[in-house]
């Protein structure tokens, strides 16, 4: 039986995930779900059509506005699945339970030499605050579209700054444990 691995979303990301899968001797082959005509994968345009492919692997690297409802259509209708769902979860909250199969989310700055470093040091020091400082120039990350339009300014589509940089709050719980934020600064700078 052929091994399967499917990307829901060809934009940046899931175009990364692709080429990564596809050069995996585990995949046989690797199939996307887009709505992008020439792409070099066989393309699927639905989530129904996911049944009849049977991936052993799944990522979901769609915008955050479109998670749930793929994620809950895995959970409905396979088991046993591995599922990468791209960071941020959702867009906002929603009770979704998923007992049938593992999924797991993109947070890879956990994998960080440096961050896996400084946690071994910080296990013997008794850590009572830290200050996190993040900040990005949207203009430099997408360079073909003008940075008004991508995905990672639009809080409608599931991105924004809070949701695009959670990157940094998910280190710092992975290092620190449960955390408390007592202050955020939300702010547009003009250039």
């Amino acid at each position: 039986m052929s091994k399967i691995a499917l990307v829901i979303g060809y934009g940046s990301i899931g175009k990364k995930h692709a080429k990564i899968l596809k050069s995996l001797k585990e995949v046989d082959e690797v199939v996307v779900l887009t709505s992008q005509q020439k792409i070099p994968y066989r393309k699927i345009s639905s989530l129904n059509e996911i049944k009849r492919l049977n991936p052993f692997y799944i990522t979901i690297a769609s915008p955050t506005d479109k998670h749930y409802k793929q994620l809950k259509f895995l959970e409905e209708n396979f088991s046993k699945k591995k599922i990468l769902v791209e960071k941020p979860l959702f867009e906002k909250i929603y009770n979704l339970k998923i007992k049938k199969n593992k999924v797991y989310i993109g947070y890879n700055l956990r994998f960080n030499p440096l961050i896996i470093f400084i946690k071994k040091i910080l296990k013997k020091i008794n850590v009572i605050f830290v200050s996190v400082y993040c900040g990005y120039y949207l203009p430099h990350w997408r360079k073909n579209i003008p940075y008004t339009e991508s995905y990672s300014a639009s809080r409608i589509k599931g991105g924004g700054v809070i949701l695009d940089l959670s990157h940094e709050i998910d280190y710092i719980t992975h290092i620190f444990g449960k955390i408390k934020i007592i202050n955020f600064i939300k702010k547009k700078l003009a250039t």
